[in-house]
């Protein structure tokens, strides 16, 4: 990634939004920007599971993602119908660029991510409640990655962050079968803690639907006692992770790996 002078592009998609309010004849869009760049024209709005591409980023960079409502143009018995109102911002997330780098190997690979109510961070930093810094934004994301698919009826949304290079022969965020051991390794970290968010989703799920034929006192402890379980293996999997790659890196050092052909 880049640094205080260097600069990379990057590549980013939402793939799926759940839990925003939207009215009938509305339809969910997606927008990204950098924090404190200005702005050429309006801001663009794209759909879900459409690529968008963020060039010169920096280490310092913070990504805005927000999500809106739109009563978008559309055909209607063979007549174009125009908008009838502008978009309706219904959510956003704060994604530092810095933090990704150092906690979480450098990419976001199909990973949930509550959503905070359409200008909050700016509210409370401006009345001094949140840092406003890189390092403010980063536990604000921390936060929202780790509630994301606690939270099953809180708006969320699935994001992958990618650089560009880093990119599937797709031109997608995909990683393929055919990636050698280092590519492997490398990635690892992104689609584990993807796996562990989806396990916590999924075991979330089945719990809220047991809710009704228990007591919820003790579905609650339930819930409370396997969640805890399922951080805990998460923990133990990112020390192997960290275990793994500073042996590769002691191999590397030692001349004992040699880069892999495909």
């Amino acid at each position: 990634w880049g640094t205080a002078i260097t600069k990379v592009d990057a590549a980013i998609v939402c793939h799926e939004v759940r839990s925003v309010e939207v009215s009938p004849g509305e339809q969910v869009r997606v927008s990204f920007r950098v924090v404190g760049r200005p702005e050429r024209g309006p801001e663009r709005l794209s759909e879900p599971g459409e690529m968008v591409h963020l060039r010169s980023l920096q280490l310092d960079s913070v990504v805005l993602m927000s999500i809106w409502a739109t009563d978008d143009a559309r055909l209607a018995a063979g007549k174009l119908q125009e908008p009838v109102a502008p978009p309706r911002a219904c959510g956003e997330v704060r994604i530092p660029l810095r933090h990704i780098v150092h906690k979480f190997d450098g990419a976001l690979y199909h990973s949930w991510l509550m959503l905070d109510s359409p200008g909050l961070s700016d509210s409370v930093a401006s009345i001094g409640l949140m840092d406003g810094t890189t390092g403010g934004a980063g536990e604000a994301f921390a936060q929202a990655l780790v509630n994301a698919p606690r939270q099953l009826y809180q708006p969320k949304a699935c994001v992958s962050l990618v650089k560009t290079e880093d990119l599937g022969p797709s031109g997608q965020p995909l990683w393929v079968v055919e990636a050698t051991r280092k590519e492997r390794i490398a990635k690892w970290g992104p689609l584990l803690r993807s796996q562990q968010q989806h396990v916590v989703m999924c075991t979330a799920q089945h719990l809220q639907s047991a809710q009704a034929q228990k007591d919820p006192r003790t579905q609650g402890a339930q819930m409370r006692h396997q969640l805890a379980s399922l951080e805990e293996q998460a923990n133990e999997q990112a020390r192997e992770l960290r275990s793994l790659r500073e042996e590769l890196r002691r191999r590397e050092g030692a001349g004992e790996v040699t880069p892999e052909r495909r």
